[in-house]
């Protein structure tokens, strides 16, 4: 994990201090124990095409103490508005987790976890915890890991696809487009963890 953003230019570093701020603030009601930068900005590889108009995103991982902070919606939609007050129209991706889950996902070999552990900068640290180590996974490993997340999403999502058709033959269409969108949740993760092995938690879709 590396701690410095000297990489970055001077704007985007003054805006990595202002977030920081944001989440070291003492008097937040639940304390955060971690706040890291990972993706393209943390490896340097960052995006600002003037041609297109793509930006690469903030991506931030904020880790906490318990699951049930993690679920403190309130405070995350706080924050998450007062960090795009920062960067503007730049789009953001900021997860939540609690230490216990990362460094489980970390142990296990989650490889988005373990990525972040190895290409992401700590920008905050209250060092309470520490990270465990990422295990690397070979490629015989990485695929059976893609693997089995294909066939647990994909046979989930088959199954809300047939219900849609159950219900719309019966013309109960509001059934119908209802399990629709369950099953393109569903495909969309199957996607996502194969090529990412990280399913980012949505309000409309459960495992």
């Amino acid at each position: 994990m590396k701690t410095t953003i000297d990489h970055l230019p001077d704007d985007q570093q003054q805006k990595l201090h202002a977030i920081t701020s944001v989440f070291a603030d003492p008097a937040l009601a639940t304390p955060i124990d971690m706040l890291m930068l990972f993706r393209s900005r943390a490896r340097g590889d960052w995006v600002m095409d003037s041609e297109t108009g793509y930006v690469s995103d903030w991506d931030l991982l904020v880790v906490v103490e318990n699951e049930k902070q993690v679920n403190d919606l309130a405070l995350w939609g706080e924050l998450e508005g007062k960090v795009r007050a920062i960067i503007g129209d730049t789009p953001l991706t900021m997860i939540v987790h609690d230490i216990k889950f990362i460094n489980k996902e970390i142990r296990i070999g989650q490889y988005f976890f373990g990525d972040i552990a190895n290409e992401g900068v700590m920008l905050y640290d209250s060092r309470r915890y520490m990270l465990a180590k990422p295990k690397a996974l070979n490629a015989q490993e990485r695929l059976a890991l893609a693997e089995r997340n294909f066939e647990n999403w994909y046979e989930s999502a088959t199954e809300f696809w047939r219900g849609c058709r159950y219900y719309a033959s019966r013309n109960l269409l509001k059934h119908a487009a209802f399990l629709l969108h369950q099953a393109t949740e569903r495909y969309y993760h199957a996607a996502i963890l194969v090529f990412t092995g990280y399913n980012e938690p949505t309000t409309l879709c459960t495992s």
